[in-house]
């Protein structure tokens, strides 16, 4: 379920294949595996708690994992090519989820959902062949994030019917996923899908001020300079939908594609950041699902934000305005 904050706190919901191979068994001979362990098969990733209401739009998201890194090292180019490159494949084992549900994963900024679908990974190559060039081998670093979302109608009562994990993605090379037993290609993998619930109706998310922006105002560089922190309060409010009678809680994550100088602060390219304080005074992660709360027997929950512009360090203060835009997204569980 997403939800825009700053300039434009827009409202949107996130909430977040069998093939023949015939002779392609030799299509890639490319090894990658964990940098440092040499794990091939990482242990599967348990997506928790996870509730997901039925009365959303069609493709609608309405389940996202936080970020997750792997590194790897990737040689062994036995491939008639010269050189070959490191690809990330989606799905390589042509898995599907359950009735009204479809997995994707979102990586390098595009969502990959059908089954084998590839992209070569940013640094991941050329490897040469042994004898043919260097380098023979390279260390890459890939992030990802898993989601689920509504692809059709999904049950709006009991848990989900399906299998319980689901491969997500192999690095191979260019020439194809290699499907042989012995292969050694980095494979991730998602469980716990059977502990999913449907629920019949979910929550709208509200966000004050209501017309879902934050003016500042003229500021007075001076007052930037002498280190003076400057506020603006907001809040995010769910409230369960006319006669919800189901009972969930909520994570939520202020998500933006903005330029980040940490994962707390967002660089207004002005000689000045911005960041999120909640109403423990703890300043907020962009980017990262954290607990909302629990809407148990209430009808509506309310949390309480800052936001925060001061100077960037060593920095001079440009004049002018700015903008910046960060979107409230939510999982169910």
């Amino acid at each position: 379920m997403k939800h825009a904050l700053f300039s434009k706190l827009h409202g949107k919901r996130l909430l977040p294949l069998a093939g023949l191979l015939f002779a392609s068994f030799h299509a890639s001979a490319f090894d990658c595996v964990e940098n440092g362990t040499n794990v091939v098969d990482k242990p599967a990733i348990d997506i928790g708690e996870l509730a997901i209401p039925a009365n959303v739009p069609d493709k609608t998201k309405v389940w996202e994992s936080n970020p997750i890194t792997v590194t790897a090292f990737c040689n062994n180019n036995v491939n008639s090519n010269v050189k070959d490159y490191v690809t990330f494949y989606f799905n390589p084992k042509s898995m599907s989820l359950g009735q009204g549900l479809k997995l994707g994963v979102t990586y390098e900024g595009k969502d990959l959902e059908q089954e084998g679908q590839g992209l070569q990974v940013p640094g991941g190559g050329p490897v040469y062949k042994q004898g043919s060039g260097t380098p023979t081998s390279k260390v890459v670093t890939v992030t990802f994030r898993l989601y689920i979302r509504v692809d059709g109608k999904p049950p709006a009562s009991g848990h989900y019917q399906g299998a319980d994990q689901f491969v997500v993605f192999q690095l191979d090379g260019t020439g194809g996923i290699n499907y042989q037993p012995n292969a050694k290609n980095l494979k991730y993998s998602l469980s716990g899908l059977t502990g999913t619930r449907f629920l019949s109706c979910g929550a709208q998310i509200k966000l004050y001020p209501e017309n879902q922006n934050l003016d500042f105002g003229d500021i007075d560089r001076t007052t930037l300079s002498s280190g003076s922190v400057l506020s603006k309060d907001f809040s995010v409010k769910a409230v369960k939908e006319g006669g919800c009678l189901e009972d969930f809680s909520l994570t939520s994550e202020f998500s933006t594609t903005e330029t980040l100088l940490d994962s707390t602060h967002i660089n207004l390219n002005n000689g000045v950041k911005l960041s999120f304080t909640d109403q423990d005074s703890k300043t907020v992660e962009f980017n990262k699902y954290t607990n909302f709360g629990s809407m148990k027997g209430i009808t509506e929950l309310s949390k309480n934000y800052k936001a925060n512009i001061q100077v960037i360090p060593g920095q001079t203060i440009k004049a002018g305005p700015f903008v910046a835009t960060t979107i409230v997204k939510v999982n169910y569980y």
